[in-house]
């Protein structure tokens, strides 16, 4: 669990990348998170980032499992597997504001 410690030192660190998982990512959402703790947390993240990615399998886009949103209003980066479908890809691709990348296993 992150303290509000940990969210105030985030807000006083900046990155260049910050690169996210989640336990789900929808495109008009963001990042589906577990807890409200962890939604926060990687909000505050990405508040502090030039640039965003997101590290996810190929179950993972389109999954809206959990209750907590890390909302992504930037532009951003999706980075999956080769495993992900065309289908679950659209979403994403279709917005201005989102690269959607496979990541080969080669």
């Amino acid at each position: 669990m992150q303290s509000k410690s940990t969210a105030k030192c985030s807000s006083r660190v900046s990155v260049d990348k910050a690169f996210l998982g989640a336990d789900g990512v929808v495109a008009t959402n963001g990042l589906c998170e577990a807890s409200a703790d962890q939604a926060y947390l990687k909000e505050c993240v990405i508040r502090q980032a030039a640039h965003v990615f997101v590290l996810a399998t190929a179950n993972k886009p389109g999954r809206a499992s959990q209750q907590h949103w890390t909302p992504l209003e930037r532009p951003w980066t999706l980075i999956t597997d080769d495993e992900a479908l065309p289908e679950q890809l659209s979403p994403f691709r279709a917005r201005e504001d989102i690269a959607a990348e496979i990541a080969s296993q080669e």
